[in-house]
């Protein structure tokens, strides 16, 4: 099995718990600056995130064993979802993906639009939806990405 930590460049991860990785090419925009933006903290889970300042977070909930973080950017908009699981990612499952290094985490990235995110053992999945307008603002938030425990 490969060492993600210890590969130059873009892979596909086909195992989640023990990462085996194969190579994926694929272009990636740059992130919209997020300098100026709220941030958002779930101490339950330990995670926080800047978003637009017009975009609107909802209550989380949990279902089927997901933490769920709905945010709302708009009605013009589909609905940006983080799911959070000690199980693995969110339907992530045999998708072409690059890794990624976010904020010293190990991340797996599809096309600007799904992230995934580890944190020790716990997964953070998030979702864009299909508004591909929101890339930029999306990877920012995703980018900003810390966690405190």
């Amino acid at each position: 099995m490969a060492n993600p930590d210890s590969l130059p460049g873009d892979y596909q991860v086909t195992n989640y718990s023990n990462h085996d990785i194969i190579p994926v090419a694929e272009a990636s925009e740059p992130a919209a600056d997020t300098t100026n933006w709220p941030t958002y903290t779930n101490e339950k889970l330990g995670l926080s995130f800047k978003y637009a300042p017009d975009w609107k977070i909802k209550e989380p909930i949990t279902k089927n064993g997901w933490q769920i973080i709905t945010i709302d950017p708009g009605k013009k908009f589909y609905n940006i979802h983080i799911y959070a699981s000690d199980q693995g990612f969110f339907g992530m499952d045999s998708l072409p993906m690059r890794q990624e290094n976010i904020n010293g985490k190990f991340a797996v990235n599809v096309s600007d639009m799904l992230y995934g995110i580890q944190n020790g053992q716990s997964y953070f999945t998030f979702d864009m939806g299909y508004s591909v307008s929101l890339k930029p603002m999306f990877k920012g938030m995703v980018q900003s990405v810390s966690f405190t425990r």
